[in-house]
This record gives C-alpha cells, structure tokens and sequence, in this order.
C-alpha cells in the first residue's frame, strides 16, 4: 500500500551545524538521510532527521510552502508507522491545508494527503473517518489522473482493504480487481505492483474461505515477487516454487535486516498463510518472531504488539500447541 511520500535526506544531528554546514544541507538531503535511517531500522534517527529538514525549510524565507509541506508530511510518516498517532494527525492537516491553498483541492497531492490521513485513522480503527477521505482521494485521482492512472489504482486498493477490515467483502471485490487490471496494464502482467494487487485479492478470498482462487492467487504474486528477488540479490539463490513466501522474507531480511519492522510484516504474512493453510506448527515460529521484533522497535505496550500477541494466542487456542508467547 502506497503511504507516506518518504524522500532523501542527509544528516542525523542532535544539534543544528555551523552557518556553512547549514546551508549545504537542504531538505532533499535531510529526507534522503531520514530515508535511510528509517531503512536501517534507526527510527529516532529518522525522526531526527525528519525535524531538521522541517526546521531547515521553516528557516528558509526563500523556500515555498511546499517544501515545508513535504517535510511535514515525511515526519508524519514516521510518526504514524510507530503509532504516534495523535503526533502525526495535526501535522497531517498542516499539510493538507498548506496543498489546498496553494494548489487547490482538486490536485492530486491533496489526493495523496489525504490518503496518508485516511491510513493514519484506519490504524486507529476509526474506519468512519478513514472512509470518506478515501473515497474523496479516490475522487481527486480519477478526475485529475484519468481512470487508468496507477494512482487511481492506489485510491483503489486503500480503499478496498478498508473496506475489507470491515467485512465489506462484496465492496471490495471490484475495487481489488479494477486496481490489479490498471495495474496490469500500466506496468505488464509480471511488474511488483501487479504482484501487491494479487496478494490483497488472495487475502479478500482467503477471508471469504475461497481458499482454492486465494492460492492461485498467492503463487502467482509469489512467483512475481520471486523474479523480483532475483534482480535484486546479486549473490542468487535456488528457489523452489513451494518456497516462494520464504523468498519474499529472505528479500525483505536481505534489503532492510533481520529485525527491521518491514521484516515483521513479512512474519505476520507469511504465518498467516500458514495458519489459513492448516500448517499451525510453521506459522508458530514466526509469530513468534515478529513478536519479538515488534516489541524491540515499537515498545511493549504499543497497539501493534497487542494484536500480535492476540494473533499468537488464537493460534494456540486453534490447535494442540502448548508453547507460550
């Protein structure tokens, strides 16, 4: 799912530089360091960063709104992937307000700001407000972009996978399927993009116990990501089609670390699959992980260690297994 525009940035300080240090840092570098700081899994680091490239746009009396805007927006980002959501929302609205003004509210960077809003309150559950700035999102997108853009694509599945939170399978269904034929189309059948489109559709029937379409599915969003692996790893390796799932956590382990968050979600996938496949022995172990690692980056007490440790224990109530999280 497409979130937050996270952009370059240079420099992590504690402090801000001396005057000529300063002006070489401008805020594409901040964003590109804030970037890769978030990347390596240093999240103070990136928030750091994020803050500086905020203050340097802010100092600036040459620069316009929208670079104060993008810097507000990629802090955002940050807060809300470590759940500091009520840090995020206001600096969510500052930007949405600085792009209406100074582009409209028809442009489809509102479109892509108030996705990010959306997303930040669909992680809270307040699906009531997430839904109508989807939709309005959606709107901005289509009428900007055209039908067929890969942003509308976007809007689409955002859309869609609220939708399916919600048990609104039905709604969801077509939105799922008109994003993967836009997708397909734009970008060729075997593109990473067309893959994320085939997996949120396997998962939509898995949660409709249509298990035989959701399979189909998973292999061939697997397989896509596997060809994927293969351009990005230049050291190679021997994939068996049976294990394409492991691959795609191989590759995430491999681009972000052992126990990055990116990593997690791969965990939380991967055991789910397992688990709606009837292989509860497999999926044990990796919830288990991204239990691990979710509670070394967010904290104990953070939401998202609370749902894992509830989907480890219905797994345990679900079979024989006797181990403990």
């Amino acid at each position: 799912m497409k979130l937050f525009r996270l952009c370059a940035v240079a420099m992590l300080l504690y402090c801000l530089p001396s005057t000529a240090a300063h002006a070489q840092m401008n805020t594409e570098a901040l964003n590109k360091k804030a970037l890769e700081l978030y990347r390596a899994g240093d999240y103070e680091g990136a928030v750091a960063a994020a803050k500086q490239s905020l203050a340097v746009a802010k100092a600036d009396a040459g620069a316009d709104k929208s670079e104060v805007a993008l810097s507000l927006s990629n802090l955002a980002g940050l807060y809300t992937m470590q759940g500091k959501y009520t840090q995020a929302e206001p600096l969510l609205k500052e930007v949405l307000a600085i792009y209406e003004e100074a582009l409209g509210p028809d442009d489809p960077e509102v479109a892509l700001t108030l996705n990010n809003l959306a997303f930040l309150y669909s992680r809270q559950e307040m699906n009531n407000q997430a839904e109508p700035l989807y939709r309005r999102s959606l709107q901005i997108n289509e009428k900007a972009l055209g039908a067929e853009h890969p942003e509308v694509a976007t809007s689409l599945n955002n859309l869609a996978f609220l939708y399916t939170k919600q048990g609104k399978y039905a709604q969801a269904q077509p939105l799922y399927k008109r994003s993967l034929a836009i997708h397909e189309k734009a970008f060729g059948s075997d593109h990473v993009y067309v893959a994320i489109s085939l997996k949120n559709l396997a998962e939509l029937y898995t949660a409709q116990g249509e298990h035989t379409q959701a399979e189909r599915l998973y292999k061939r969003s697997l397989a896509i990501q596997d060809h994927v692996i293969d351009s990005l790893n230049a050291e190679g390796y021997d994939v068996k089609a049976e294990m394409l799932s492991k691959e795609v956590l191989v590759t995430r382990e491999k681009v972000f670390g052992p126990n990055h968050i990116e990593v997690a979600e791969s965990l939380k996938n991967l055991g789910a699959f397992y688990r709606s496949t009837g292989k509860r022995e497999q999926a044990e172990p990796l919830y288990k992980r991204r239990l691990a690692i979710l509670e070394k980056t967010l904290g104990p007490d953070h939401p998202d260690v609370a749902q894992c440790r509830t989907d480890l224990a219905n797994l345990y109530s679900a079979t024989d297994l006797r181990s403990k999280p």
